[in-house]
Formats: C-alpha cells, structure tokens, sequence
C-alpha cells in the first residue's frame, strides 16, 4: 500500500486513473478490480496512452479542478491551524496519504455519472430512431429473439417466405 501511495505522487496520477477508466470502458467494477492489483502506478504509464475524446477529456478536466480544489482547501485548513502545529502536519499527513484514494473515487462518481447521463440518453436516442425506421416500414416483419439458433431460423424463414415476397434480412 505504501508504495502505491508513493507512486502515485511520482507520476500524473490523475492521467493515469482516466487512462485506467478508459481501459475498463467505464465499467466500474471493473476500474476498482484494476485499481485494487495495482502495487506500483509506474508500470501502468508503460502499458499506452490515453485516446482523447470527449469523454476523457471532460474526466480529466474534471480530475485536475477537483485536485486544485482539494490542494486550495488544504492550504486553507493549513493556515487557518498554523496555531496548532500538529493539526497541520496531521492535515498534510492525511493529504499526502488519501489523495490517490479521493481521486479514485472522484474518477469513479465521474464517470459513472457520465454513462448514466449521456450514454444511456445516447442509447435512448439510437433505440428510439431504430425503432421509427422499424415502424414507418409497412411491410410483415418477423423478428427473431434468442440466444442461439437464430441464424438458422432466419435461413429457414428466408427459404419458406422467399419464393413468395421480397425477404430482407439482416447479416449474421
């Protein structure tokens, strides 16, 4: 744990943890599993490089505000205790060793709420369109669900229904 902690301030950390969101597409779980095995953040700048989009900027933008936030804070706290000298390395103290666990958790609130903000409202819109191009179509639609036999079931219908109407179907 004390070479995580260490590591983390040899490096941009917080590039790193959006490099980590990225890799486990946003998937929370999997980020914390990935988080929890890491003994040594400096093995992790070697693996790639971030692909800026949209996302991982905003995540990262986010990051840097919310770590110049918490030093802002810090250096408050420091000189509003400069009277009780303890306070303050104890303040310090507690900084230096639950940054990297704060920024952990703040990339996770992040980009959580991201998914559910804009990717499902994304998915939404896809699904929705699908489906007014599936209902202003005037044709028999036959739709097959399942998590196999499928294919054959097309090919089936396809063979059956094909000598009498036009048959479109999807690929697989």
């Amino acid at each position: 744990m004390i070479k995580k902690i260490i590591s983390s301030w040899v490096i941009n950390i917080d590039y790193l943890l959006v490099y980590m969101e990225q890799q486990s597409e946003y998937s929370q779980p999997k980020f914390w599993q990935w988080f929890g095995r890491i003994n040594d953040f400096r093995h992790i700048r070697k693996r790639g490089k971030v692909e800026w989009t949209v996302a991982t900027r905003g995540l990262y933008s986010f990051l840097v505000i919310f770590e110049l936030s918490m030093i802002i804070g810090m250096v408050g706290l420091v000189v509003m205790m400069l009277v009780h000298t303890s306070l303050v390395i104890l303040v310090v103290g507690l900084y230096i060793i639950f940054r990297l666990y704060l920024l952990a958790i703040f990339t996770s609130i992040i980009s959580w709420c991201a998914r559910v903000m804009v990717f499902n409202a994304q998915k939404k819109h896809l699904i929705n369109q699908a489906k007014k191009i599936f209902d202003s179509t005037k044709a028999t639609k036959i739709v097959i669900l399942g998590s196999y036999g499928k294919t054959s079931m097309r090919n089936i219908i396809e063979t059956l229904v094909g000598a009498q109407a036009n048959i479109v179907a999807s690929e697989g």
